[in-house]
Parts: C-alpha cells; structure tokens; sequence
C-alpha cells in the first residue's frame, strides 16, 4: 500500500466521524392515531420525514417504523424515558420524533390535531414540542406537507432559518400558466401550484390563460415560511374594476370583484316570488274572512271585538249548531288567517327591499361599465360622485347615500 493510498484510508473515517458528529442522526417514528385514522397518521408521518430531510444539519433515517411496533418490540408498558432511550439505542439514533394523531373536539367540526415530540438521547428529555390542528381538507398530500412544515418548525426553531420558502399560487383557471420574476415555473392543477426550493426575496407572480385576464402580484418570500397567493382570473368579456390585479402591496393582489351581472335580476326574481306569496297570503285571509261558517259565528257574536278569542274560548253564541267541531274549525282559521297576516307583511317587506335593492345595483352597474369604457385622463381632477347603497338588518331596510367630492 502506498503513503497516498493509506492517508486516503485513515482520512475517510475520520471525514464521516466529523460530518456525523456534525449532524443529528433522527428517526421519525410513525404516528399513533387515537381514533382510527391510521391513513392520515401514516402519510402525515411520512411527510414528517420528508420536512425533517429538508433540514441541513439534520440526517434522517429511512426506517419506516411506528412507535406501537418500538414499544412492543422493546416491551415496554408505557412510553417512558427508558423506553424511548431504548428504542433510539436499537434504531442507531440520537434522536426520535414521535406523536400522536387525534380529531379535533365535535364543536369545533371535523378536523385534526397532531401533537410531536423530539426526544434526545444524550439529554434523556424531551427537547422540543410542536402541535398543529388542520381541517379534514388539508389532508391531501399537499395540505399535510404543510402539516408537516409547520411541525418540523416548531419543533426547531433554528429549521426555520434552513428550510427554504414555499409558495402556493391558487387561481380559479385550471391550466393556467404561472410565471416568477418572467420565467415560467409550472400550471394550475386542481386550483393550485406549489413551489418549493426558492430562494427568500421579492418575486413578481403573474398567472395567465387564453380567454382571461392576467392577474399579477408582488410578493416577498421568507425562509422557512409559506406564503399562499391568491390570483383570479375574469374572462376578458367581464369588465375589470379598478382596482384590476395588479398591486405592489407584499403578500398578494388586492382585488375588488365587480357587480355580477345576474345579481340585480336575481334580486327582481325575489321580489316577483315574494309578491307572488303575498298575493297568495291575501288569498287565504280572504278566504276565511269569507268563510259561511266563520260569517255565521260573527254575526253571532255581535258586539264582540275579537270573535276569535271566543272561539278559543268555547263560546257557542247560545246557539247549539256552534257545537266543539264547528268551534273547532273556527279556532283552525283563525290561526290561519293570523299566519298568513304576519307572511304577507314579510312578503311583502321583501319585495319592495329586493326590487329597490336590484334596481339601485343595476343602475350601479351600469354607471360602473359606462364609466370604464370612458378612459380617464391621468391628471383629470376628482369629479363628484353620488353612491347609493342598500342597507338591511333583522329590524330594518334601507339606502344609504353618500356623495364624494
């Protein structure tokens, strides 16, 4: 063996001592789901281990183990120090993340919360802890790599620092074609793009597709944080308002929809079926009012303000043919009648509201079109202007007007 030959053997161990030593060797354990959901628990680990290889100074291990299968390998009745020093010594590690996966409370809706720990050899303690609650939604493979982002920062800080920004674009144009400070970086698929590996600064983010406008934005990227941009698109027939996609604010666009076209005439489509059902509350309470059974009871009961409250009473009048099934149907229309006296004042409330709510807004809109279709001269002075707006409550209706000048 030659003097080169020997260095470069005793310089290769000492090479991988050093870089070990250097590196915290972790195993991440998989998930325990407290309620059965050993999918989500499964691939929500796996993420874990996938977030936890992105950290320089952390050299993950490949073993696809659980921590149910370490606890009874090792014989172990409960989860204790001894125990996960034990499972960490088996697995050749200095570290493990372990956990477990639990729904989130009834009144809080379907949901989970995952609950991690980093558990230390040397130190016998737990060094650090990270909890995040997600929705059942989040569960797919990009939502629980999101998950698994959070956690793996929370668990240590200093990752946060190593991990690189990710960047979800969203828009509501499937194909649609995204591009980063002008060059192309993917599609919209099933509403959204992810980005991973780039590096922290501003970005120009601009989604595009035939047909639609392009939607643009400014946004500024940080290590270890994830940053979700929101980009529609209108059709290239739907009037823009002015405030159109493209902003310098950090974090997105800022814009503001115009009026739907459909929404004032959908307002008049309201107002005709709630006409129609006042029409049909007259109906009723003329019907009883002209009831032959109900006329003979009134007249009755002459002198009477409410003949109603003497039917309910029990009252015959002195006259035998208002026997208990005659006072009975009696009973039964006046509480029709008073129903649909109370609807057709409802009814009625909510046609005038949506047909003047539907003409101010169609008026609205067209003054919106009328006005965009004008270009304005950059340097041209703010005219005065009159908004009307409608206002509604559980108690009350109205428009409220307000003049800018």
């Amino acid at each position: 063996m030659t003097l080169r030959a020997l260095i470069l053997a005793l310089s290769v161990p000492l090479f991988w001592s050093v870089t070990a030593q250097a590196q915290h060797s972790i195993v991440a354990l998989g998930l325990r789901s407290l309620e059965g959901d050993d999918a989500v628990a499964l691939s929500l680990s796996q993420a874990l281990r996938k977030a936890g290889d992105e950290v320089p100074d952390w050299f993950m291990g490949t073993q696809s183990v659980s921590l149910s299968q370490m606890v009874l390998v090792h014989g172990c009745d409960e989860v204790t120090t001894h125990c996960l020093t034990a499972i960490a010594k088996g697995l050749n590690v200095d570290h493990l993340i372990y956990g477990e996966l639990k729904r989130d409370t009834p009144d809080i809706g379907h949901g989970f919360e995952a609950e991690i720990h980093l558990f230390g050899t040397q130190s016998a303690t737990i060094e650090g802890r990270a909890t995040r609650s997600f929705s059942a939604a989040e569960a797919d493979e990009e939502g629980l790599a999101r998950v698994a982002t959070d956690l793996i920062t929370q668990l240590n800080p200093q990752a946060a620092e190593d991990l690189p920004p990710m960047l979800t674009v969203e828009s509501n144009v499937e194909g649609a074609t995204v591009h980063l400070n002008g060059q192309h970086v993917g599609q919209v698929q099933s509403g959204s793009l992810q980005l991973r590996g780039l590096e922290p600064g501003m970005y120009k983010v601009q989604v595009g597709a035939v047909g639609y406008t392009t939607g643009s934005a400014m946004v500024e990227l940080s290590a270890g944080a994830e940053t979700l941009l929101e980009l529609p698109l209108l059709p290239d027939d739907v009037l823009p308002t002015d405030s159109q996609y493209e902003s310098d604010s950090y974090g997105g666009s800022s814009q503001e929809a115009a009026i739907p076209r459909w929404l004032p005439y959908g307002l008049y489509g309201v107002a005709v079926a709630a006409t129609a059902g006042m029409v049909a509350s007259w109906v009723v309470i003329d019907n009883v009012a002209n009831d032959e059974l109900y006329l003979d009871y009134r007249a009755a009961q002459s002198g009477v303000s409410d003949v109603c409250v003497e039917a309910k009473r029990g009252s015959n009048a002195g006259q035998e043919r208002f026997d208990d099934a005659a006072l009975d149907d009696i009973v039964s229309m006046c509480d029709r009648a008073g129903t649909f006296e109370v609807l057709q004042y409802i009814f009625g409330g909510v046609a005038l509201a949506s047909a003047a709510a539907g003409t101010v807004l169609l008026l609205m809109s067209l003054d919106e079109q009328q006005s965009l279709q004008q270009p304005q001269p950059e340097t041209a002075a703010t005219t005065p202007s009159l908004r009307i707006q409608p206002k509604f409550s559980a108690r009350y209706g109205g428009l409220a007007a307000t003049l800018s000048f």
